[in-house]
């Protein structure tokens, strides 16, 4: 399996006697400062739960069921041990498209809703988000929507990891990828399959291939590009971030 709480820095980076202590729900605390605070630690996985929503994921998603799974077992399950109640309503709302707070926080406590309240604000966000970038426009055409819904998420992950420093590790990853999504790929999308091959290689070059791809393939080229670029940009930061301290 691939090591997505290094992918998606999905652990909350404090020391280690901060990072193992339980965030239990303390009375003399109002619920808004609680959820708030709770969210806010652990606000890469919830912004990676909002995207994976956002795109309205849908069965045939290559990486939805392996990224839920290693969720469940990690950072869901560290929420649920400290008593957030998010388990069921996180599938409702990622599998399902349940997006009212009523339907999925009928049976959880004041402070898990709360919780759910701002994840589903960021989803709403990141929905808008999307059709200001023009994703929409891949919804319309039956082809594009078929193969964006399937790759978008190896799209992000493949995105990440060619961001990523170099580093043995980070190899493995790709190439573990790599080797899941090829027969994938080789069926609907060979041209995308040689340009990412290439963009290892060449920007400049894979780039250049653009062009000549299909219109369904040239678009997820060109959207792995800008997950790429996200991925420099955020690393950049996290870096400039560091020499300031």
């Amino acid at each position: 399996m691939m090591h997505y709480a290094r992918l998606y820095n999905l652990v909350p980076e404090n020391q280690p006697e901060q990072a193992n202590r339980q965030i239990n729900h303390h009375p003399e605390l109002s619920t808004n400062t609680i959820a708030r605070e709770a969210f806010e630690r652990y606000q890469p996985f919830f912004n990676r739960i909002a995207v994976m929503a956002a795109l309205n994921p849908r069965p045939e998603d290559l990486l939805l069921d392996l990224e839920l799974d290693y969720f469940d077992r990690s950072v869901i399950e560290d929420l649920e041990t400290s008593n957030w109640s998010i388990r069921d309503a996180i599938a409702a709302i990622v599998r399902d498209g349940e997006r009212d707070l009523r339907s999925v926080a009928q049976a959880v406590d004041d402070n898990s809703k709360k919780m759910l309240e701002l994840l589903l604000k960021e989803i709403k966000e990141e929905e808008a988000s999307l059709a200001s970038r023009g994703d929409d426009q891949l919804f319309k055409n039956p082809t594009k929507r078929k193969m964006f819904a399937k790759y978008d998420r190896v799209l992000q992950t493949l995105g990440w990891l060619i961001s990523s420093d170099e580093s043995e590790q980070t190899r493995q990853d790709r190439e573990m990828l790599m080797k899941l999504v090829e027969p994938h790929l080789v069926r609907d999308g060979p041209g995308v399959m040689a340009f990412v091959r290439e963009l290892l290689v060449s920007r400049q070059a894979a780039e250049n291939m653009i062009a000549g791809l299909p219109g369904a393939e040239a678009d997820l080229a060109q959207k792995l590009l800008e997950y790429v670029d996200e991925g420099t940009s955020e690393r950049s930061r996290k870096r400039s971030e560091h020499n300031l301290e």
